[in-house]
């Protein structure tokens, strides 16, 4: 790590970061050190940018604090921190991890809802999101009609009667999957809202888990 010494006291600031279109980092100092900005990338030679496309708020890079340019390394950002928007790079993952889901899953054959979901601002993500979190509360109800108990209440009130069931049988089911799936629900069923990668990628690990749980 190393630190510059700037020839003037400056107010605490972020500089900007460049990054190519797959991701690839071309330098967190984009306005201190103009020399090294590249128009694309020199290891897969996408187009690059240096502010978010959706607000054209500049990527943090470098923090410059106390006339001095910390040289500790500044991560890629995943979504923009103006706007919450995913960065290129970030929704060809996202869209990378969809394709795998639905290739998986649908066998090649699927209903197409694009065109309504492009009407109402909904992603890929949050299409196999909701379908993850419908299949969830599905898993539950069957369970319960399996298990002999009422499937009457609400969701909170189905999920807690399933889970003191299962733990008097010796059963362990998740509280931090109890819980994600919750949050998730409210965000991306009632919120209509995009789960992030980490969200989408925990959705998909707890309904595997709880599959294997409730139905060995």
């Amino acid at each position: 790590m190393y630190s510059r010494r700037l020839p003037r006291r400056e107010e605490p600031h972020y500089d900007t970061q460049q990054v190519c279109m797959k991701g690839h980092q071309i330098t967190a100092s984009y306005n201190e050190f103009p020399d090294f900005r590249q128009d694309h990338c020199d290891k897969c030679g996408a187009p690059t940018i240096y502010k978010c496309p959706k607000c054209s708020v500049e990527i943090r890079g470098h923090y410059i604090s106390s006339g001095a340019i910390s040289g500790a390394s500044v991560p890629v950002p995943d979504h923009c921190h103006n706007c919450g928007a995913p960065y290129p790079w970030t929704e060809t993952k996202i869209d990378k991890l969809v394709s795998d889901i639905l290739v998986s899953t649908t066998q090649g054959k699927s209903l197409d809802l694009t065109p309504t979901f492009e009407k109402l601002g909904l992603s890929k993500s949050w299409e196999v999101a909701s379908s993850a979190l419908a299949a969830f509360e599905v898993m539950v109800n069957r369970k319960l009609e399996q298990m002999k108990l009422s499937t009457d209440g609400d969701y909170d009130k189905r999920i807690s009667r399933l889970a003191d069931a299962l733990k008097n049988k010796g059963i362990p089911f998740d509280a931090i999957m109890i819980s994600s799936f919750r949050t998730a629900r409210v965000k991306v069923l009632h919120g209509g809202k995009d789960p992030t990668e980490t969200e989408l990628g925990d959705i998909i690990k707890y309904l595997k888990t709880a599959t294997n749980t409730l139905f060995p």
